[in-house]
């Protein structure tokens, strides 16, 4: 086992637990983003008919 002096221990541990934390707060920014990229897709979509439709454009699938 390596003789680690307890300040870097400490400093390590800490290290740890920051890495942690963010580690959890990207997964859930990544969670968050899947969750409203289907319906911020849709809506782009809708935005991008409405446009079409006021200069004249027919898009596939517009309603």
């Amino acid at each position: 086992m390596l003789n680690i002096p307890k300040k870097n221990h400490i400093q390590a541990k800490i290290l740890q637990l920051e890495f942690l934390e963010l580690y959890n707060k990207s997964n859930q920014l990544q969670q968050i983003y899947h969750e409203h990229q289907k319906p911020l897709a849709m809506l782009q979509r809708m935005q991008i008919r409405e446009c079409g439709k006021h200069i004249g454009l027919t898009l596939p699938g517009a309603t």
